[in-house]
């Protein structure tokens, strides 16, 4: 009787065992999603920053910034950066 107690006990911290790192995993790769916006924001922000001083380069961070977050939907900072304009 013990032992069928202590085969269930185990039995179920297994599947906790496993629930859990599923929710980690989970957590992991929305870490990762969250890390990978905050760059492209970051390099939108560069870009917004340099437009006038260096359009160029301003350009090239705004697509670095599109290219990092590829496959998602764009953060509207990120599509703004491309679509500055140096004033004329």
């Amino acid at each position: 009787m013990l032992a069928d107690q202590a085969a269930q006990e185990a039995k179920t911290n297994a599947e906790l065992a496993q629930d859990k790192a599923a929710l980690a995993e989970q957590r992991a790769v929305e870490a990762q999603g969250a890390t990978t916006l905050a760059e492209a924001r970051e390099l939108a922000a560069s870009a917004i920053n340099v437009v006038e001083s260096d359009p160029e380069l301003a350009t090239l961070l705004a697509i670095e910034a599109i290219d990092a977050t590829a496959g998602d939907s764009q953060p509207v900072e990120v599509i703004n950066a491309l679509w500055r304009r140096r004033p004329t």
